[in-house]
């Protein structure tokens, strides 16, 4: 997940200043948490919410 962090920073892709290894590491536990809560709620409304924000991450 870092390269291709470090890929998306250097192509202007990325709309935070957070070090690949936090923002990568964010990313997996917001992403397992949101699987998680799908499951339990039987929503898709967690998914939705972290894809909100991932997009507002990467451009």
């Amino acid at each position: 997940m870092t390269q291709v962090l470090t890929e998306a920073r250097v192509a202007g892709a990325l709309t935070t200043h957070l070090s690949h290894d936090q923002l990568g590491l964010f990313l997996v536990n917001a992403w397992e948490g949101s699987v998680l809560r799908a499951k339990v709620t039987r929503s898709r409304a967690p998914l939705d919410a972290f894809f909100d924000v991932f997009d507002s991450l990467v451009a």
